[in-house]
């Protein structure tokens, strides 16, 4: 899910916001009598769902002004403003919160170095205190490749932990910087590695490294 939102965040972001303002669309494409109520509803109380699906109600259901007035082309236009004030928010709140880019992972001194054996063990023993004192943190791994995954542009190094051809495989998943994609993916199964990355914890299922670089 954080691979899909990092790749395709803009273009989220613009569909969101372009559902976001629709009754303020309807409302002037309609050319509503209450244009003015349904537009406030919108923007302030849009955010709710109940919100918003008020004010989609209205723009539907209300009737229509008999002549054309200004105002219902003033909201469209204020509609665009809304969206883009909405998406730049966005793309900001994203960037320096959500995304906020980690000190280079590449040159930390990592905070524990393990097997994937033992760190495996332990979240799968006592998942509580293995992210407490893993997740979030700086990790050197070595362990045995079992392959290399390729989607789009993001290469990561797998370690199957325990393979399950039915339900699909547990795995420790080290995505790698992107200056590291050609050197991971020459790497074969079956080859002794050394990696170092930042752990996001452990989804049940997999356990989440990502920023990851190669030790030589």
């Amino acid at each position: 899910m954080k691979n899909i939102l990092e790749n395709h965040f803009i273009g989220l972001m613009i569909i969101l916001w372009i559902i976001y303002i629709i009754p303020i669309i309807i409302a002037s494409f309609r050319r509503c009598n209450h244009i003015n109520g349904i537009a406030l509803v919108n923007i302030l109380l849009g955010a709710s769902l109940l919100g918003w699906v008020g004010a989609l109600v209205w723009a539907v259901l209300d009737k229509r002004d008999s002549i054309k007035l200004s105002k219902h082309k003033n909201w469209g236009y204020i509609s665009l403003v809304v969206f883009a004030i909405g998406l730049f928010s966005s793309i900001w709140i994203y960037n320096n919160t959500i995304n906020k880019p980690h000190d280079d992972i590449e040159k930390a001194t990592p905070a524990y170095s393990l097997s994937t054996e033992e760190i495996w063990k332990q979240f799968n023993a006592e998942l509580k205190t293995a992210d407490s004192l893993y997740t979030g943190k700086v990790i050197q791994l070595s362990g045995t490749v079992s392959r290399v995954n390729k989607n789009d542009t993001i290469v990561s190094v797998i370690f199957v932990m325990a393979a399950d051809e039915m339900f699909g495989d547990k795995t420790i998943s080290c995505q790698m910087y992107k200056r590291h994609n050609e050197e991971a993916q020459a790497i074969t199964a079956g080859t002794p590695l050394k990696i170092k990355g930042f752990c996001t914890g452990y989804n049940d299922t997999d356990l989440i490294f990502n920023k990851c670089s190669i030790i030589k």
